[in-house]
């Protein structure tokens, strides 16, 4: 049995670091990930969609400072493929980024039997 798992949200702690690369660079501070309440909470505070992918992009290009989603991924991941799963982690995004992708999943151990990287 197959089984595809997203990196933004789902592995990767996308949130926690997109707010992070906000902060870097703006004078009103968000507090945490919670604001983050759809992919569109953006809008609510004026950024455009440029600026956000802006930021999810730069986000990536810091990618050694990403944290994992849930602690415990990598070792459901192992389980599913234990239970004879093939695991696909599925992304869409910027080609530029692709690299870092397969650098943070490396650099976490994470375990996968096809990376399938789209890009936009």
């Amino acid at each position: 049995m197959n089984i595809g798992i997203d990196i933004d949200s789902v592995l990767a702690n996308l949130p926690k670091s997109t707010i992070r690369v906000w902060n870097e660079t703006h004078p009103l501070l968000l507090i945490d990930d919670k604001v983050w309440s759809s992919w569109e909470w953006y809008k609510d505070i004026g950024i455009s969609d440029n600026q956000f992918y802006r930021m999810l992009d730069k986000a990536w290009e810091q990618w050694p400072e990403m944290e994992l989603q849930e602690e415990d991924i990598t070792k459901n991941i192992r389980r599913l493929q234990k239970k004879d799963y093939l695991v696909f982690i599925i992304t869409n995004r910027v080609k530029s980024t692709h690299s870092y992708v397969v650098q943070w999943l490396e650099g976490n151990s994470i375990p996968y039997d096809s990376l399938i990287l789209n890009s936009n």
